[in-house]
């Protein structure tokens, strides 16, 4: 097959998807090599998602396919950790299915968790050069992450690292003539390790006026309600269309007894578009100030005791990143 060395890449053969992860090795296994046998994640998990990468770059279209055919291997079986609990076993610390392809996976949804490519790839970078000629943990790539995120990833680790199996998503929805109402249940694969996933979540509406709104709802339990922006009638709903998260589509159903939801759903707020061009919407259910930041922390915008439905107009604004706070609330938005 193939592997990499200090100071060259030998191969058996040659195609792009090979010679990207063996290439990878070179920061992600010999630059910084993992500690331990049970940190093999930070070797093989990173060079595998360099294939991604490779084929995002050179094959434009192609990253899509190897993500599903990636996602279709983990879900070949309904348990199994990244993380290695046996390291004596070699057959478990190179496991393709698990350290390679769920490996690969993972850094995916830990992409789209952090929601800014910038920070994403600031990590990787700081993990590089903090970690040159030396050896790391997977303890220690989590603090760089969340230093650098400022997001708390336990959660992340417990259920997509050290946890087992993956979600299946139903999602029920009625329309009220002014929003949809969005009831989405998750089952586990593996329920007896982890019982559920809490990690944000894409849905698709498609409207059968053609209309589509993409909208990033967190997911805390078993069974999560939302309330969207969306006035259309609904013909088509697609979980996860960007396939960043491993996951199986369970039932899609209209049910309008859920609609008896909408008055109990907890107060959210929703910033869409992700990437934003020219407007920027937000919807929030309970009163507050809303403020956006460029990222050089200076307050760009803001309205004091904002409820409902807002525009703001951002076509004089710079490209780059931005932060949108409300009650609470942080969110990464990218302006083009």
């Amino acid at each position: 097959g193939g592997m990499e060395h200090q100071t060259m890449t030998t191969q058996g053969w040659f195609e792009d998807g090979l010679t990207a992860h063996e290439l990878g090795h070179q920061w992600f296994g010999d630059n910084v090599t993992c500690a331990t046998w049970a940190d093999i994640w930070l070797n093989e998990g990173f060079a595998s998602y360099t294939e991604y990468l490779m084929e995002a770059q050179f094959n434009p279209g192609n990253e899509a396919q190897l993500m599903q055919n990636v996602h279709n291997n983990v879900m070949s079986s309904p348990g199994g950790s990244v993380w290695v609990e046996d390291s004596l076993n070699t057959n478990r610390i190179f496991s393709g299915r698990l350290t390679y392809d769920k490996g690969n996976a993972i850094v995916h949804t830990l992409r789209f968790l952090i929601d800014d490519d910038a920070i994403f790839f600031n990590i990787l970078q700081t993990y590089q050069n903090q970690f040159a000629d030396s050896t790391a943990t997977v303890s220690d790539f989590k603090v760089i992450a969340e230093n650098l995120s400022g997001l708390d990833l336990t959660n992340f680790f417990n259920e997509w690292y050290y946890g087992q199996g993956y979600p299946t998503y139903s999602v029920k929805y009625a329309g009220t003539g002014i929003e949809t109402v969005l009831q989405v249940i998750q089952t586990s694969s593996s329920p007896t390790h982890t019982a559920f996933f809490t990690n944000d979540l894409e849905i698709k509406l498609i409207a059968q006026n053609g209309s589509i709104n993409t909208v990033r709802l967190p997911i805390n339990g078993p069974v999560s309600n939302h309330l969207v922006p969306f006035a259309h009638t609904v013909s088509t709903i697609q979980v996860d269309p960007n396939n960043w998260i491993i996951n199986e589509t369970g039932t899609i159903e209209e049910a309008l007894s859920i609609l008896e939801i909408e008055s109990q759903t907890s107060a959210q707020t929703i910033v869409f578009p992700n990437p934003a061009e020219n407007l920027l919407w937000i919807v929030m259910d309970e009163i507050g100030d809303a403020k956006l930041y460029n990222v050089s922390g200076q307050l760009v915008w803001e309205k004091k005791e904002c409820i409902g439905q807002q525009k703001i107009d951002i076509s004089e604004f710079p490209a780059g990143s931005y932060v949108f706070t409300a009650n609470g609330y942080t969110k990464h938005i990218s302006i083009k």
